[in-house]
């Protein structure tokens, strides 16, 4: 009789035991999950600090092309001028301050990020950029293709040593889904257009009436546009002879890579393109052949879907001025939008590009979490501007619009006194 009821105790007991482990259970992965969100935040917070420090580079830069512009001789621009120069074209890089003291802040302090009103300065989540440095000379050339203006984009051909051999990378894994791309196959195009004397032009099929698939790396043209110290407008209408090799001196030519799954004859972009192609591109009389470049998906050891090389021509008259010196990449179809990389060599040795786009190392800091980040931004050269592209036909098409606007203006780099839209019939 006094044994009775003991196994409900055990029971209540063990009950008890697996429902405190249970909770605790829950408990913790609450907590876990509470810790994770927290320094998820965080995490965003520094990383939206160190973009914070990457504007203000920007806002350094522009009051720095400003100053150079209108000539301002004054004692903060000549501060201004001295400090950019110095520290981000040909100076050390390596100096955290400098982009508050352009600003006029106080030097060798973190910048605290303003969350609201004056007095709630860097309170809610202690947000600052802890360091912000600038260097002119970049080891490559980073850009996005999309449609409209920014469907082509003029990159001058200024860098750190003379080089003779460009290489352009394109369709990183941000431009396409889950599943890849959709690169098309069969045989490689053998022209882009007909003899203009024995005919006039003829589209390519499947780039220019809106069948080019999507999700697919986009077909790429490259311009070239060179001179020597001493040119003439005629030395860019100088034709070559047709087949030409490797001989031969143009201040222009033209490049249009089409991207393909493979087969016969297709580009691997490690091996440089004939010399040829190039020079044989300024001569009206032959045909433009485009090049196949065998692409495939981007993966952990592969960066990049498409990769075109080639060697470029010396110009007209001797060495290359690196002052009137471009590439000019186009995207033909305008249909998706693609990351793109243009790296410069000197045979096989790389040549970082100088002064084109200054690199913007940026610390940002929220709490005790730090986020770093690079960016790019682009250098104006306001003594010697030059369009984007100068014509343009609005719609697409053979019925499209020639619309022409024209503007002067002191400023060639300010993006405010572009030409508005909708002033053409």
């Amino acid at each position: 009789m006094r044994k009775r009821g003991a196994v409900s105790l055990y029971v209540v007991i063990f009950a008890t035991l697996l429902l405190m482990v249970v909770t605790l259970s829950f408990v913790r992965i609450m907590l876990q999950e509470q810790r994770n969100t927290a320094g998820d935040d965080m995490s965003q917070a520094a990383w939206d600090a160190a973009l914070a420090g990457v504007e203000d580079a920007r806002v350094a830069i522009l009051q720095y092309n400003r100053c150079i512009s209108s000539g301002d001789t004054s004692a903060r621009c000549e501060e201004l001028k001295k400090l950019m120069r110095n520290e981000t074209m040909t100076g050390n890089p390596h100096v955290c301050d400098r982009v508050a003291v352009a600003l006029g802040r106080s030097p060798n302090q973190e910048t605290l990020i303003q969350e609201g009103n004056v007095g709630n300065v860097g309170q809610w989540l202690d947000q600052a950029y802890t360091c912000v440095q600038l260097s002119g000379s970049a080891g490559d050339y980073l850009g996005q293709l999309g449609d409209g203006a920014a469907r082509s984009q003029m990159i001058p051909l200024r860098a750190e040593s003379t080089f003779n051999r460009i290489q352009i990378n394109w369709g990183s894994s941000n431009d396409f889904g889950v599943a890849g791309p959709n690169i098309p196959g069969g045989a490689p195009p053998q022209r882009l257009f007909n003899n203009p004397r024995g005919g006039g032009m003829q589209a390519f099929e499947g780039l220019f009436d809106n069948s080019w698939p999507s999700n697919t790396p986009i077909p790429l043209t490259a311009h070239l546009i060179q001179t020597s110290s001493d040119f003439t407008l005629t030395g860019f209408d100088n034709p070559l002879p047709e087949n030409a090799t490797t001989s031969g001196t143009t201040n222009r030519g033209a490049l249009t890579f089409i991207p393909v799954a493979g087969g016969t004859n297709v580009h691997n972009g490690t091996t440089p393109l004939a010399l040829g192609l190039m020079l044989e591109s300024n001569n009206k009389n032959t045909v433009n052949r485009p090049v196949a470049v065998h692409c495939e998906a981007p993966s952990p050891t592969r960066a990049w879907a498409c990769t075109a090389t080639f060697d470029l021509p010396s110009p007209i008259g001797g060495g290359r001025n690196m002052g009137t010196s471009f590439l000019r990449l186009e995207n033909i179809v305008g249909l998706d939008t693609s990351d793109y990389q243009v790296l410069l060599f000197d045979g096989n040795s790389p040549v970082a590009f100088a002064g084109v786009q200054v690199v913007v190392d940026s610390t940002g800091r929220a709490g005790d979490r730090f986020r770093r980040i690079e960016g790019r931004i682009e250098v104006v050269d306001v003594g010697f501007a030059y369009p984007d592209f100068t014509l343009d036909m609005r719609g697409g098409g053979p019925t499209a619009n020639f619309c022409k606007d024209y503007i002067v203006t002191i400023n060639s780099w300010d993006g405010n006194n572009s030409v508005n839209e909708g002033n053409c019939p």
